[in-house]
Formats: C-alpha cells, sequence, structure tokens
C-alpha cells in the first residue's frame, strides 16, 4: 500500500499538470481589456 506521503505528492503532480494544460488552451475573449496598464503594480 502506498504511504500517505506518495498519495499526496502524487495528487499534487496530477494538479499542477492539469492546471498547466489547462493554462496553455487560455485565450483572451473578444473585447477583453486589461486594467493593468504595466507601471503602477509597485504602489
Amino acid at each position: 500500500m502506498a504511504s500517505p506521503t506518495m498519495k499526496r505528492t502524487a495528487l499534487l503532480l496530477a494538479l499542477v499538470l492539469s492546471t498547466a494544460a489547462h493554462a496553455q488552451q487560455w485565450t483572451q475573449e473578444p473585447g477583453f481589456t486589461s486594467l493593468f496598464n504595466g507601471k503602477e503594480l509597485g504602489r
């Protein structure tokens, strides 16, 4: 039987891989306007 640490590691790996695969498929919707102008992040 697998240890609890191994189960958690496998679950975390599956979550990271599925998130990365979803992020690669993301595209902006038509008409999307970014509110971040690239200048005022450090205020």
